[in-house]
């Protein structure tokens, strides 16, 4: 692999090019550091150093970049899903929603762009770099969001939510049957009476050829 990626040309051809080095990184490739160029975003220049090599599990290092894993992401159409989650909650949610918190949420594409549209926004993932990621993103864009580092399978809120979703499969992650349903316990009081949970059951393989391939969604009562 090449020290420093060249400039890109396209979102497309960058996306694809943040996928592969995360593909890379999960086997451990060994770079002191690379530069992405990136000419349309906010990504307009960017130096990351690559974390030295560990032996750890693969989200862990992968989680580690939260830059790189939004642009491997760059490709999901934010706008779209919260358009999906508006027409959700108008067919099946029983309250009016105010208040959404993402679980396990990432750099969260999806929560920066709930937050632009007036919504409140909670945050929480158990990894602190993707926190600080958030509040990074956050006052850059001028937008408010709660942020939580805490564990899906063990957390409570302070004021509780009026729709909970969980994206990309990370439910996956819970390791047994007990933590599952510590998780559901940790929703349910988390968030307000006749609200709704979205769960987005569709686990990653960062080595799987085509896994960032379109997926579509259907709302079945």
């Amino acid at each position: 692999m090449s020290k420093y990626l060249k400039r890109c040309d396209s979102k497309d051809y960058c996306a694809g090019m943040a996928q592969r080095l995360l593909r890379s990184i999960f086997n451990y490739v060994k770079e002191p550091s690379l530069q992405l160029l990136y000419g349309e975003s906010d990504f307009s220049r960017v130096r990351i150093p690559v974390p030295a090599y560990r032996k750890e599990d693969e989200m862990t290092n992968v989680y580690k970049m939260p830059e790189y894993y939004e642009i491997a992401f760059s490709f999901v159409n934010p706008k779209k899903q919260i358009d999906f989650f508006e027409k959700l909650i108008k067919s099946y949610s029983k309250r009016r929603v105010k208040r959404f918190l993402d679980i396990a949420c990432g750099p969260s594409l999806q929560l920066r762009e709930i937050a632009k549209r007036g919504y409140e926004a909670i945050g929480l993932d158990l990894s602190k770099k993707m926190i600080n990621y958030v509040n990074q993103k956050a006052k850059e864009e001028k937008i408010k969001i709660e942020t939580i580092n805490a564990d899906m399978t063990k957390f409570r809120l302070k004021k509780k939510a009026d729709f909970a979703f969980i994206m990309m499969g990370s439910l996956s992650y819970i390791k047994n049957n007990q933590d599952f349903l510590n998780h559901l316990n940790s929703v349910a009081s988390s968030l307000n009476k006749g609200a709704l949970y979205f769960i987005e059951n569709y686990r990653l393989d960062w080595t799987t050829k085509g896994i960032f391939s379109p997926t579509q969604c259907t709302i079945k009562k």
